[in-house]
């Protein structure tokens, strides 16, 4: 498979090799209502309806060179029916927001390189059958809003290096499977609204290092 350029260009080379992502049956979009996948007419969300379900059908995603890549953005956003994906380069990219939203089967990713990422904001949102995620390099994140949001089976999180963090709204909103959460470094939050809206499963809060160092007066 051949993608070049950045994630913003990535949907346009999946039409183009869709039997390596293991998607087969694509005819071309009927207008922008409709579009005909396997001789089914399915409705759309948008009129970028033919990116939205070729996006949805990817089974597999194959080891691409991304070692130049500078961004993860929206990278496998709707990606509904993949479940894992390969290691891949990620050392040049800072920012992964929306990375995996909406991947309703990934079940847990490799140990990526997020060295230089400062945004994770939506990073995993509506993965609902995510198990579990690796102690991923947060030391330069500084967003993390809705980072874990409906991540229905998620039971527990890795100590995240959480210092720079500023933002943590709804970080595990609905997340009713949630039991375990270590302490997390608080010292840069200034938004903390809604952490753990719906975790109605949550046993054990390490808390919080730090709340309120960074609060300022309105």
């Amino acid at each position: 498979v051949t993608v070049t350029g950045d994630s913003d260009l990535l949907r346009e080379n999946i039409v183009k090799d869709k039997e390596i992502f293991g998607i087969k049956g694509i005819t071309e979009p009927m207008g922008e209502e409709n579009a005909v996948i396997d001789g089914s007419l399915f409705p759309t969300r948008t009129t970028h309806s033919e990116d939205y379900i070729i996006l949805n059908m990817i089974t597999k995603f194959p080891l691409i060179d991304t070692s130049e890549w500078t961004s993860g953005t929206y990278l496998f956003k709707n990606c509904g029916n993949l479940e894992t994906i390969p290691l891949l380069d990620t050392g040049n990219m800072s920012g992964m927001r929306s990375m995996f939203m909406y991947c309703s089967n990934l079940k847990t990713i490799p140990l990526l390189n997020t060295s230089k990422v400062t945004a994770m904001g939506d990073m995993f949102n509506n993965c609902s059958n995510l198990i579990s995620v690796p102690l991923l390099n947060t030391s330069n994140v500084t967003s993390m809003n809705g980072m874990f949001r409906y991540c229905s089976k998620l039971t527990s999180i890795p100590s995240f290096n959480t210092q720079n963090v500023y933002t943590f709204s709804y970080t595990f909103g609905n997340c009713q499977k949630l039991s375990d959460v270590p302490i997390l470094d608080a010292s840069s939050v200034t938004v903390i609204s809604n952490i753990f809206s719906s975790c109605t499963g949550l046993i054990n809060l390490g808390g919080f290092r730090n709340l309120g160092k960074s609060y300022t007066q309105a």
